[in-house]
């Protein structure tokens, strides 16, 4: 089973760049978008690429609710129960360019977040 990667903020710069190398490996990507009116240039990053991509249309800052967030929260749980998940992605360290950078990631296949406040991302309080 080919992995299958969940990009928020999918038209932002390091998701397209990272996208047709995700697609290229053959892999699935889910790319989350904000604006209808963007789907066109998310779809057309997959062309002649033989992996699949998908487009998820919704704004995570309008999401208020339960209801808001489910469909989001469905294919993130789907991803996350999968036996071939592993990890988040750490794709910048400030040292190269965003090219070079998403290209190292996929090329080495890194998949921990070092040195990131993990507390602060997953909200928890100690």
């Amino acid at each position: 089973m080919a992995p299958h990667i969940l990009l928020l903020g999918g038209h932002g710069k390091v998701a397209q760049l990272l996208t047709p190398i995700l697609l290229q490996r053959s892999w699935t990507v889910t790319s989350l978008i904000r604006n209808a009116d963007q789907s066109d240039a998310i779809l057309n990053l997959g062309k002649s690429k033989p992996g699949e991509l998908n487009v998820l249309v919704r704004s995570l800052e309008e999401v208020k609710s339960d209801a808001d967030a489910q469909s989001v929260l469905e294919v993130a749980a789907a991803l996350m129960e999968r036996d071939d998940t592993r990890g988040w992605y750490d794709l910048l360290d400030g040292d190269e360019d965003v090219a070079t950078a998403v290209e190292r990631v996929a090329r080495e296949r890194v998949d921990c977040i070092e040195g990131e406040d993990l507390d602060a991302i997953y909200g928890r309080t100690t």
